[in-house]
């Protein structure tokens, strides 16, 4: 990629996260809304037992409805955890009903006590997006 196009590439990210974080609260309901939809009727929950989601920010998706309804059908619920020494990612089993605590950057992570989810461990990652195009 040239300069050019990683500056350009660079002001479209910037570009479409301001008008993310420009949604108002029921728009990004519907939003979720929309998702847990998609992902309920598509057999995602049917064929995965570990499912990796995140805690959302900065205008991102909210995930939280979805996984705690996939945690009650039986699913576990992983959940990304930056390593502040390693700046290494790694995953750590999520139960709703336990109080997250603030991680690097203060992202809401669960508790140093969790389980660690090896990676191939994980049937599916939900993961937010700034933007794609039909290519990807």
């Amino acid at each position: 990629m040239s300069q050019r196009q990683s500056q350009n590439h660079t002001e479209l990210r910037r570009e479409i996260r301001r008008a993310r974080r420009g949604l108002s609260r029921s728009e990004q309901m519907v939003h979720a809304l929309q998702l847990a939809k998609h992902i309920f009727t598509s057999r995602i929950p049917l064929h995965a037992h570990t499912i990796a989601g995140y805690i959302s920010a900065d205008g991102e998706i909210d995930l939280s409805e979805t996984l705690c309804r996939l945690h009650r059908i039986g699913k576990r619920i992983a959940l990304p955890v930056i390593d502040p020494l390693s700046r290494r990612l790694d995953f750590y089993e999520h139960h709703p009903d336990i109080p997250l605590v603030a991680g690097l950057y203060g992202i809401p992570v669960p508790p140093p006590c969790a389980r660690h989810i090896p990676l191939m461990s994980l049937d599916v990652v939900l993961t937010p997006l700034v933007a794609f195009d039909r290519e990807g």
